[in-house]
């Protein structure tokens, strides 16, 4: 009775033990695969000199008015260099900003979900209907303008509320975090791959002794 009561026991302990393993890898993966969807997300920000909060906003403003992510970033590219050349005082992004009543720089300023929303609001506002196709052409490229126009302040605002609300937003601090745990697992890989490496080698000599034994058998067999 006592031996059945022990195994029970060992057996409910290595269960216990396997799921807390499958457990473990399942959580790996998913930090993983988010920690590497963080840092690409976060160099697209940097590079249009906006948050990861911002552009969260803007990709869920965009599942809500039908405009896709990547449109959404090209028509941000477009932006950022036409907002520069207006503070560079080039006469045609000038005017266009002229135009929409907005200062340049004030807009290069605001995270990108709020240059959109502001220069949208503009565009709705300050320019006549029959020239906001080229207006908004001229701000965010031939390609992009008549969709951009689609993420207006309304919906920018509801999609910021959600990206709150299920946690989505990321603070600066957030991403440094993320960040450095990017560095520590590239200093665990490595002392992963080394210790690898040395147990390869430890075990090479009895791998070649095994595999010379079963040879030996096979050939007396």
């Amino acid at each position: 009775w006592k031996n059945k009561v022990a195994d029970n026991a060992k057996g409910a302990g290595l269960a216990v033990a396997a799921g807390a393993a499958a457990a473990v890898g399942a959580i790996g993966l998913i930090v993983n695969s988010q920690r590497e969807l963080i840092e690409q997300q976060m160099d697209v920000a940097n590079s249009l000199d906006t948050t990861y909060t911002s552009l969260s906003n803007l990709e869920r403003a965009g599942d809500l008015a039908g405009v896709g992510y990547e449109q959404i970033i090209k028509a941000s590219q477009k932006l950022q260099v036409n907002i520069g050349k207006a503070i560079q005082g080039s006469d045609a992004q000038v005017e266009a900003f002229d135009r929409l009543g907005l200062s340049a720089q004030e807009l290069y300023d605001l995270p990108l979900d709020k240059r959109i929303a502001a220069i949208n609001t503009a565009l709705e506002q300050n320019v006549q209907a029959s020239e906001r196709a080229a207006v908004a052409a001229e701000i965010y490229g031939a390609k992009n303008g008549a969709a951009m126009k689609l993420l207006d302040a309304e919906a920018i605002a509801e999609a910021s509320k959600q990206v709150e609300l299920f946690g989505l937003n990321l603070s600066d601090i957030d991403a440094s975090k993320v960040d450095a745990a990017n560095d520590a697992m590239g200093v665990f890989s490595m002392g992963m791959s080394g210790a690898a490496k040395q147990v390869t080698v430890q075990l090479a000599p009895a791998i070649q002794a095994a595999s010379e034994l079963f040879l030996q058998a096979a050939e007396d067999a």
